[in-house]
Parts: C-alpha cells; structure tokens; sequence
C-alpha cells in the first residue's frame, strides 16, 4: 500500500524541508499519511515510532523516509517470496486423492474455508508453514492467480482449475496432458502461510503460538496481494452459481487490480444467466476481517474512487456474463437470446473462452446439443448459423486443439448444408487439427476413418453416427490432393 504514495510524500516533506530544515510536526506527518496513503491514525503512530525519527512533537523525515523505503524492500521482499509460492494442476490432483483415500474428509461437502480450517492449518501445524511447501515437488512458480470465496465449495474451486487449465467444460483428469498437468496456479488458501496469519481465531482454532504479522507489517502476507500481482502473466476468477463470489472485497480488489493492470481475467465455473444481476457497490462488499475492507476501501478512495470503481467491475462481470451466456443459449438451441446478445455486442459471435478449449460460439453451434429435442437441435442449428454469420462470425477460427468448425461438423453430424454455408464463410476443408483423437486428420478424413472421440466436454463418447455420403462426396471434391 505504501508504494504508490513514496514519491509523493517525499516532496511534499521537501517542501517543508525548505523552511524547517528537515523536520515536520507529527501530527501533520500523520494527516499527510492518512490523506495519501490512506493508512489509520493508529498505523501511522506505529510507523512514526518505529522508524526512530520521532523528537517531542516533531518528526526529522529524513529518517522516516530511509526507514519508509526500506519497509518498502521489506514489503517487496514478502511479496516475492509469497508469489513463489504456486503449485501445479499435477498437485493439486495429488492432494485431492491424498485426502479421499485418507477418507477423515469429505472433500465434496467441505467449502474452501472448511479446507483451511480442517485440512490446511493441521498439516503445516508442525513446521508453521505455507501448504504448497508440503507439497511433493515443493513450490512451483505460477503462471495464474485464481481469485475466489472461501465459502464457495472447495471441489468447485478445484473443477474451475482443471477446466482453465484443459479448456473441458466437464475436467476429467484423465483427459489433462502433460503440459496442462505441468501448468501453475496460486491460490492464497496454499501459498499463504496460515499460521502467521489467521490460525489461532475461534474459526481457525490452533496452538501453534507462530507470531502473527498483521496488515501494515512488512512480513503481513495478508496485506501484498497487490504488490505480487505484478508478477503474474495471467488472472482467473472461479466464480459461483449465485455470483456470491462477487459481493467478497478482496476478489473485487483482485479483480480490478487485474483491469488496471491490463491483465486479462477470465471467469471461470457456473453463472447462469437467469440469476437476477445486480452488483452491490463495493462499500458493501464483505470480509473476513474488518481491517482488510477498511484498508481495501481506503486504498480506492485514495485512488479512482468508489464510484469509477465500482462501475469498472460491474462492467467487466456484464462483459464475462454475456460471453457465458450466449454460449449457454447456442446450446440449449435458444436463438431469440442468442440474436438479442449479438444485436447488443456483435463481438461475441468470435468470443473465445479458455474453459471451454477456446472453441467459438460457431463450434458450439456445430455439435448436437443434449438439452434440445432432436428436431429443436436440427432447426435450431440453421437459424443459428445465420445469426452468427451476419454478425460476421469467422469460419476459420480453430479451438484450442486446432479443430475448425468442420472438424466439429464432421464429428458429431454429417449436416452437408450447413457446412456448405460454412465454407462460404472460409471454413477451411483442408485444415488440420494439431491435438487430441484428430490430430493432423482434416475434416474429411474424420468421416473416413469415423474416428471415436472421448469428448467429455459435452457429455458424448463416440461420433455421431448421422454421417452423410453426400458430405463425404462434397468435402472429397473440395479437398486438395
């Protein structure tokens, strides 16, 4: 907290400077404090006494300063070392099957919190240590921050990892490469060190006696989420059902961190789109502990302010609601609603989601939905297409295994029509996919070989069988040799 306001209270102390030869009265030093930084009354009497440069009712900021900045490298410091703390998907999988073959733990009934309470805190008990430092491997250094509610479920959280990681819609492990295995994650229930922080309370009982750090304290590892996002390449937000997620002050704070930063996020897990949606401002957003919000709330109010804040994330949670939504009306075969969100953002008909393999909405459109009647599907489909064409949808956009929307076709419904059209649009016949059961097969050889897919994501173990010799007749002739 105190980075962004250095620079500014050394020149208004410079100022003084000039006139007082290097000293100023304590109470101004402590308004100064309060109005810039935004720190309490009471942290910045802690502050002035620490630093060793208080006389009577005068402070020598000269001292202040050196002592202040080299907090600053001491905050830096617990930054770093915290950020260093990731695990990768390969772990966490070996933690969940660690603790059901225990069977003292029923992973599937216990929310996030409950994990820190019974599972977290009495393992690193002993060595008063962060959870990823127990973990076979150690800690790994991680690629993505996963924001999230520590009452939401703890295998939902998990599930929301593994579907960012693998882009599945329903994650099987035994589905996840070996590089999707290897990718690294930080989650503040593992990479923070419980027990100088929380450990010890009525809801997080334990007698480990580990000294506490506070916010405010150079080695508070509760405090530099902030300062250790500047690390991360990507962000996540494991959302849930009721957006309860949303209404948490730290994931709001994470969240626009991340906007500030130009860092894309992207949601991840379950929002309907029948929710009644209305995002509560930020002054009413909960904590576990009060000296988070009142930090957190001082730290905007200093900054863009509550209003210009508040209006950034309800901004992007609409943006990410709509992405979800339109992929979840392309499925249910809903066309009036999935026109409405095009009308409102024509953009969306190219919208790629990583939890869902970076497939389009026009690949979604090409696979046989399970929440349709077959005749709703069919008819569906062809009304969809359309809408997403007009909108300028690009047929040759490819999914994250390098599938175009006619290895889609060709893989669940052999519809010569509607890829007719979609060759129009410059899907190309002659594209190869780069992973999985079709790597390098192009389209046409797809029906050829009837290929049997484990396609998870979607509910389906084997190809549709509605395969059309008309379309293999049309794809051979377009096909080059």
């Amino acid at each position: 907290m105190v980075a962004p306001c250095t620079k500014s209270i050394l020149e208004i102390f410079q100022d003084f400077d000039a006139r007082r030869c290097g000293r100023i009265a304590q109470s101004d030093l402590e308004a100064v404090l309060l109005r810039i930084c935004g720190v309490s009354r009471d942290l910045a009497e802690q502050w002035i006494q620490s630093s060793g440069a208080a006389e009577l009712e005068d402070v020598d900021y000269r001292i202040f300063m050196a002592w202040l900045f080299e907090e600053e490298k001491s905050r830096a410091d617990t930054a770093e070392k915290l950020y260093e703390r990731g695990f990768s998907v390969r772990q966490l999988i070996q933690f969940v099957r660690r603790h059901r073959s225990l069977g003292l733990h029923d992973l599937s009934r216990m929310s996030t919190a409950d994990v820190v309470r019974d599972i977290v805190i009495p393992e690193t008990k002993e060595r008063q240590c962060a959870m990823v430092e127990l973990f076979e491997g150690g800690p790994r250094e991680p690629m993505c921050l996963m924001s999230h509610w520590w009452g939401h479920s703890f295998m939902s959280l998990v599930e929301a990892i593994l579907g960012h990681a693998s882009g599945q819609v329903l994650p099987s492990e035994k589905l996840l490469s070996e590089e999707e295995l290897e990718k690294t994650y930080w989650l503040c229930i593992f990479g923070v060190n419980q027990h100088k922080s929380i450990c010890g309370t009525g809801a997080n009982p334990c007698d480990c006696g580990a000294v506490k750090y506070l916010n405010g304290h150079p080695l508070c590892e509760m405090d530099k989420f902030g300062l250790m996002m500047r690390h991360f390449k990507e962000h996540a937000l494991a959302a849930d059902r009721e957006l309860e997620t949303f209404k948490r002050i730290w994931v709001l704070k994470e969240l626009q961190t991340a906007l500030a930063m130009g860092m894309r996020t992207e949601f991840c897990g379950t929002i309907t789109s029948n929710i009644s949606f209305a995002l509560l401002s930020v002054r009413e957003a909960q904590a576990s502990r009060d000296e988070d919000r009142r930090m957190i709330l001082a730290e905007i109010e200093q900054t863009m302010g509550i209003d210009e804040f508040d209006d950034s994330i309800r901004a992007k949670v609409r943006e990410e609601q709509a992405k979800l939504t339109i992929f979840e009306a392309i499925v249910r075969r809903q066309v009036d609603i999935v026109e409405f969100h095009l009308k409102e953002n024509p953009l969306l008909c190219n919208v790629q989601l990583r939890q869902f393999g970076m497939k389009t909405p026009l690949h979604f459109m090409a696979e046989r939905s399970r929440t349709a009647s077959e005749w709703e599907d069919f008819s569906g489909r062809t009304a969809l297409l359309q809408s997403l064409l007009d909108a300028r949808a690009d047929a040759s956009i490819c999914d994250a295994s390098g599938r175009s929307v006619l290895h889609a076709m060709c893989m669940w419904d052999g519809d010569v029509q509607l890829a007719k059209k979609l060759i129009s649009a410059r899907a190309d016949p002659n594209e190869r996919a780069t992973r999985g059961a079709v790597a390098n097969k192009t389209p046409l050889e797809v029906l050829q070989h009837g290929v049997s897919i484990p396609f998870f994501d979607r509910g389906y173990k084997s190809r549709s069988a509605r395969q059309t010799e008309e379309l293999l007749q049309y794809l051979a002739s377009l096909t080059s040799p």
